[in-house]
């Protein structure tokens, strides 16, 4: 018996494979998916173009082509 207050504990069984499927599954339906080869990426930011290649050096571990546009 477990003491009161005590957090219920829940046994997780699941398979990696299942769990991968579900998300094939999601990102298929969203169109989202890389088929037959590298995945690209479009990421829209505001500020300087300087500074986001900076943060994005060290988010995608890369470095990244930055195209700006100013908007009158």
């Amino acid at each position: 018996m477990k003491p009161p207050g005590a957090p219920k504990l829940v046994p997780l069984i699941e398979a990696v494979g299942a769990r991968s499927e579900e998300a094939r599954e999601v990102l298929d339906s969203h169109g989202l998916r890389a088929l037959g080869g590298m995945a690209t990426h479009e990421v829209f930011a505001t500020g300087e173009g300087r500074r986001f290649r900076e943060i994005a050096k060290t988010m995608f571990r890369e470095d990244v082509i930055v195209n700006e546009a100013v908007l009158a």
